[in-house]
């Protein structure tokens, strides 16, 4: 019988966190990330009805390409490929209940986390599924701790490599729940800065990684069914499947 978490730490292990990418170029499926020159991330301004959407620059995008390429490839076993392509899909499949889901707080407000929280959501979905622990992860820790007083800020946008290196590094995920982990970066400070200092977060209770890394999904030059089939493969496996959406400064 498991204790309840605000008793013990608990150790697990992060293995496989898949994302599925799209390049873009001067059209899409493009083989490499356009951009801009310039060493900056920028964030536009968002109004009442619009979220911070994140431009990066050429450098980053090319770093972030780089992290694509370099990644270990995820692939459904041959087997699997030739179920997946000759049967019908299931009319529906999701993995909602692996996570606590709670929509109208998964908003990231003006600050350009997105990969945080979709990095966070696959973190969430394979601890439930490794060992059946569905407890909500802190973004505000990640927001407020990740490369502190550096002038690099979460708001300033990332990808999913950037997350697992933090977090092999780190290695202590805290849950949503302790005191002052809530999320607070609706509109970040000023050049992006957190709004939470992390001296003020309880960092107790908190679980501890082991490893955590990730792969990329094999959809391009595949073709179309057995892009589909490897991500089928993914999901089927209860490996939550993040998609990351960037645009060049210009764009």
């Amino acid at each position: 019988m498991k204790k309840p978490l605000r008793q013990r730490a608990s150790r697990f292990v992060f293995l496989l966190c898949l994302i599925l990418t799209v390049t873009i170029a001067a059209g899409f499926g493009g083989p490499a990330w356009a951009g801009t020159t310039g060493n900056s991330s920028v964030a536009t301004t968002a109004d009442s009805a619009t979220h911070t959407i994140m431009h990066l620059t050429k450098a980053q995008m090319d770093a972030m390409q780089h992290a694509i390429d370099t990644a270990p490839k995820y692939s459904a076993p041959g087997p699997r490929i030739l179920a997946e392509t000759t049967a019908l899909p299931p009319s529906s499949f999701s993995l909602l209940s692996s996570l606590p889901y709670i929509p109208s707080e998964r908003d990231q407000g003006n600050c350009g986390s997105c990969w945080v929280w979709a990095s966070t959501g696959a973190l969430e979905v394979e601890h439930t599924k490794n060992y059946d622990i569905r407890d909500r992860l802190s973004i505000q820790y990640f927001n407020s701790k990740y490369q502190s007083d550096t002038g690099i800020y979460a708001c300033f946008g990332g990808y999913i490599g950037n997350f697992t290196q933090w977090y092999n590094t780190d290695k202590s995920p805290i849950p949503w729940t302790n005191t002052n982990a809530s999320y607070r970066d609706y509109s970040p400070g000023p050049g992006g800065a957190t709004r939470v200092p992390i001296s003020t977060i309880a960092t107790s209770p908190s679980y501890s990684l082991t490893t955590i890394s990730n792969s990329t999904i094999a959809t391009f030059g595949v073709g179309n069914a057995i892009a589909i089939a490897n991500i089928r493969a993914a999901l089927d496996a209860h490996h939550a499947v993040p998609y990351f959406y960037y645009l060049p400064l210009a764009g």
